[in-house]
């Protein structure tokens, strides 16, 4: 996904404060009905911060990016916790969408409760099977639950690092 450019970062210290230690950012400006010192956008439909500038709407831990930064992220930007709303900056990093993925929560469809760990109902085992980069990995199939799950996340931190995510 292509991300719209941001406004000049002297432009978003202009108009925000951003507070490390609630990762939140505040009006600088009166913009509206809304005064300075104010919290600064809503949340959107996906669930993230959104901030309007001159009329567009730009995602909060982007802006924050760039006001730490200096400059727009390149690739997309990871919430560590999976929490949409801690835009804490050391809870950011750039990541690409792969990576980005490997970090998403677990599937509400998921039955095991962990991440690439399936019943099969054919042979009455439990299979592991995890994608990389589109490639998936099929690790075995296994009759304890607990056995599959030591595997799913055994393979997890070797295949996705420090992006790895279980459940």
């Amino acid at each position: 996904m292509k991300h719209i450019e941001l406004p000049a970062a002297d432009r978003l210290h202009e108009l925000f404060f951003y507070d490390e230690c609630d990762g939140e950012l505040y009006l600088r400006v009166d913009r509206g009905p809304r005064k300075a010192g104010m919290l600064a956008g809503g949340i959107n439909v996906d669930g993230y911060v959104s901030v309007a500038i001159d009329g567009r709407r730009y995602l909060a831990h982007r802006i924050i990016w760039k006001m730490k930064t200096g400059g727009d992220a390149v690739l997309d930007i990871d919430h560590e916790d999976n929490n949409r709303n801690n835009n804490r900056f050391e809870n950011l990093r750039e990541a690409t969408k792969g990576q980005n993925l490997r970090n998403s929560k677990i599937s509400r469809r998921n039955k095991s409760g962990t991440k690439g760990v399936y019943f099969n109902p054919l042979n009455n085992n439990w299979r592991v099977s995890i994608m990389v980069d589109r490639v998936p990995h099929r690790l075995g199939s296994f009759a304890d639950i607990e056995e599959a799950k030591a595997v799913a996340h055994a393979a997890r931190e070797r295949l996705h690092g420090k992006f790895s995510r279980a459940a």
